[in-house]
């Protein structure tokens, strides 16, 4: 599934309450979800120092398969090799939600 998926359902098991065994799954979840964003912003530092932006981090972008969290969707990253350049520079697609709003704004 992706992130989206499993915030989604992280969020229905905790408004639904329930017997315990829901309780434990909410706090087995609860831990999956940090230990995923250090993982994810680990992956993030690591995609920057080697001058990789990736220009479309989205939940739905993010799987979750076997316990690990993935980036994918790398069609639109760009490799920066002098570290020079602009990920906001000229009309790009972009998701209005998750574009900062000089990028919405094409500024």
């Amino acid at each position: 599934m992706d992130l989206a998926v499993f915030v989604k359902q992280l969020c229905d098991n905790m408004h639904v309450g329930g017997p315990p065994s829901n309780h434990e799954t909410i706090s087995e979840m609860n831990s999956s979800l940090r230990t995923f964003f250090g993982c994810l912003a680990a992956a993030l530092t690591s995609l920057h120092d080697n001058r990789v932006r990736h220009k479309s981090i989205k939940s739905k972008y993010m799987l979750i398969a076997r316990g690990a969290v993935l980036f994918t969707d790398f069609g639109p990253s760009r490799h920066f090799p002098d570290g020079q350049g602009s990920t906001t520079s000229g009309l790009k697609a972009a998701t209005p939600r998750y574009s900062p709003p000089e990028v919405a704004a094409c500024e």
